[in-house]
């Protein structure tokens, strides 16, 4: 993560946690989804030697569109983080039609090839078998042409959601804020101010 990325993140979570507290948001999803992103980039373009199958780009893959995901409906339906977690846990598949309905469409190409790629991860993924050494022609249903494409379609795709989003999540977040500011009274807010408190 670039030093100006770490900072934007470490104010963000500061300011955030003074003034309403560490519920998750949004925008703390797609901070951190583009840091997966950015995992990715750095070791797709590493070069580096494994022995055998490496699940690491799956899995980092993954975790950043769950996240990028999870910071949409957050944006499209208000979903709290808990009820992001309760709802759809890891289930990618879940997560992308859902956000297909709810018009992901504006902020990434939806494609026939993502909707086949999102589909082909999202039980591995699920499961948990990129944390592993499972070799992915045995966690994944495909041919090994399809199973090329995974990485590269999930990070062109991530990359679109990574740029994309920044400034709706954060208009809207400053505007939920302003809606709970608005409902505090004058003393409230005074206290709140004084003692970085969270309001009630």
């Amino acid at each position: 993560m670039s030093t100006g990325r770490k900072r934007a993140a470490e104010l963000h979570k500061e300011i955030f946690a003074a003034a309403f507290g560490d519920e998750w948001d949004g925008v703390n999803l797609h901070i951190y989804a583009g840091d997966y992103t950015d995992a990715v980039h750095a070791l797709a373009d590493a070069d580096r030697k494994t022995v055998g199958f490496d699940p690491t780009l799956y899995q980092l893959s993954c975790q950043a569109l769950e996240l990028h995901l999870k910071a949409f409906l957050w944006l499209a339906d208000g979903l709290s983080s808990k009820q992001l977690k309760n709802k759809y846990g890891h289930d990618l598949a879940k997560l992308w039609e859902h956000g297909k309905a709810r018009g992901i469409g504006r902020y990434a190409k939806v494609t026939q090839l993502r909707d086949r790629t999102v589909k082909m991860v999202s039980t591995p993924y699920k499961n948990r078998q990129f944390a592993y050494l499972d070799p992915v022609s045995r966690v994944i249903d495909g041919d090994q042409s399809a199973i090329d494409k995974i990485v590269p379609t999930l990070r062109r795709l991530n990359e679109q959601l990574s740029k994309s989003m920044d400034w709706p999540l954060l208009k809207e977040k400053r505007n939920r804020q302003r809606q709970k500011l608005l409902k505090l009274s004058h003393a409230q807010l005074v206290d709140m101010i004084i003692n970085r408190r969270t309001p009630m």
